[in-house]
């Protein structure tokens, strides 16, 4: 049985629903979000999730953070960066000082199949058409 199918339900960030949900999520309406951001002229900013070491953990794991670390955003760190792109390599993602292998496995193990990967992330995301500084990923939470 597939772990994914389109007659199941879709959550969308922080969407809760009676068959499994995550508490820790706030609910958020990503198309409103994105609307007003648009509308206003601004870059998203997530007040429950501040761009701020707090978000990244606590304790040993910011020990191993360099003192000047600051948050960026994409545009901020490559002239035309890429939501997704179909050209990536198996080797190309690189693990960083927050040990964040798990992510980045999963990261991985999603690009080597599209059909799953499309319904996790909606691939049709970009920086430059409606980039408002928030992209939607759709979460299945299972008991």
């Amino acid at each position: 049985m597939p772990l994914w199918s389109s007659s199941q339900r879709s959550w969308k960030l922080g969407q809760k629903d009676t068959v499994g949900a995550s508490p820790q999520l706030p609910r958020q309406d990503y198309e409103a979000l994105q609307e007003r951001c648009l509308r206003n002229g601004c870059l998203f900013e997530d007040d429950t999730f501040p761009a701020t070491l707090s978000s990244i953990g606590s304790g040993h794991l910011l020990q191993k953070l360099p003192g000047h670390l600051q948050w960026r955003r994409p545009t901020e760190l490559h002239v035309n960066p890429h939501f997704y792109s179909a050209k990536a390599k198996r080797l190309d993602l690189c693990q960083g000082l927050l040990g964040d292998c798990w992510f980045l496995a999963a990261l991985q193990a999603l690009s080597l199949h599209q059909d799953i990967l499309s319904q996790v992330v909606p691939l049709n995301q970009s920086f430059t058409e409606n980039y408002a500084g928030i992209f939607q990923f759709w979460a299945l939470w299972l008991l």
